[in-house]
């Protein structure tokens, strides 16, 4: 959604399900969330598991330099 929403699954065969979501907050820096479920027998001893990530995109503004190829 215009590069500042992302949203996502991931499956793991026979193993888990996770819902990810992310939102830019500027061209450097984002923060998402991500909800991991068990398929497995381990779901009966846990509900699931949380994850918040915070990132920082280094060298953003690095300028692109444009080598010719030869051959």
């Amino acid at each position: 959604m215009n590069n500042i929403i992302w949203i996502g699954t991931s499956y793991r065969s026979n193993d888990a399900l996770a819902i990810i979501g992310e939102y830019q907050l500027s061209k450097k820096l984002r923060i998402g969330y991500s909800f991991d479920y068990s398929l497995t027998i381990l779901r009966n001893h846990s509900a699931g598991s949380h994850e918040f990530m915070l990132g920082y995109d280094f060298g953003y503004n690095v300028p692109k330099i444009k080598t010719p190829r030869y051959f």
